[in-house]
Order: C-alpha cells, then structure tokens, then sequence
C-alpha cells in the first residue's frame, strides 16, 4: 500500500512544484515589489571629469557608470547599471569640504550627505524605485598653478580623487 501511495503522490508533488516554480515567475513578470537595504560604492579617479564607476550590493546587485549633474539642470546624476537607470539628486554632493591650501593648492576631506533617488526616474528593472542613501564622499584634490604662483580656483583640469561610499533603504517595483 505505501508503494502505491508513493507512486500516486509523485506525479502531484511534480505538479505542485511546477505550479509553484510558475505562479512565482507570474508574480514577478507582474511587477511584484522589491525592497531593501542597498550598498553603493563608487570611484571617481577623474575628478575633474563627470563619470563614476559604481558597484551596488545587498537588495540590488549591480554595476555601472555614474553620470554625474547630466540631469535636473546639472542638479541630477544618472546612475546607468547594467540592468537599469535611476537617477539621484546631486544638490547635497556638493558639501562644505575644508578650504583649499594656498600654500600646496590642495584640499582633501569627507563628508557624510543624504542622496534621496529622484522619484519618477527609474527605467527597466527600476522602474518606480524610491529611497535614500547616506553617503560617505571622501575627494583629494590638487589645483594647478597660475604664472603668479596662485592657486587656480577655475581650473576644469585638474588631478583628483573621489570615492563615495554608503547604503540606504530601496524599494522598487
């Protein structure tokens, strides 16, 4: 009697997983809901240029190129990934950095700043994102010489470093 049982039971158990394995892939072709905590991490090693290199890990695993103040008037970077686009308000990535040193024409620092994602701006797999990042952005930079041995402040050349670091709580759709 249990080989008949077990017999009769396999072809179900077969179909419930089926059936499991399908309705689960239904709910996500619909557009079921993802949220949580997201990494971010990106290296800047052209300062003076506007591209990132950024890595995202925890709720979405990702990578990708930071186009920084490409949207929004200047106001909004916009993180191309590889599966997707959002973008993210760049107002408070310009924090009060110390002052440059006259005497190296340098200055470097860190400085933690909320990075909300502009609502409305995800595309493919980030379509209806939502949320906030706290970002360490920590920068070096050199400024160049002027003939009369000042620091030139409106130099759009220049060698520097920025790495930004942080995480916050995501939800998408």
């Amino acid at each position: 009697m249990r080989k008949r049982t077990a017999k009769l039971l396999a072809p179900l158990a077969v179909l419930s997983a089926a059936a499991l394995a399908v309705s689960g892939g239904l709910a996500s072709a619909h557009g079921a809901s993802t949220a949580g905590e997201v990494h971010i991490y990106e290296a800047d090693t052209a300062h003076d240029g506007n591209l990132g290199t950024d890595i995202l890990t925890g709720g979405i695993t990702d990578h990708g190129i930071d186009h920084q103040g490409v949207a929004g008037g200047g106001n909004y970077n916009k993180l191309v990934l590889s599966k997707g686009s959002f973008e993210i308000s760049a107002v408070n990535l310009r924090p009060n950095f110390p002052p440059l040193n006259s005497m190296t024409c340098s200055s470097d620092g860190t400085e933690t700043v909320a990075v909300p994602i502009v609502d409305g701006s995800g595309t493919r797999a980030y379509k209806g994102i939502r949320g906030t990042f706290q970002i360490a952005v920590t920068f070096a930079l050199i400024l160049p010489r002027l003939p009369n041995g000042r620091c030139n402040t409106n130099a759009t050349r220049y060698p520097g470093i920025e790495i930004s670091r942080g995480a916050g709580t995501v939800s998408y759709r």
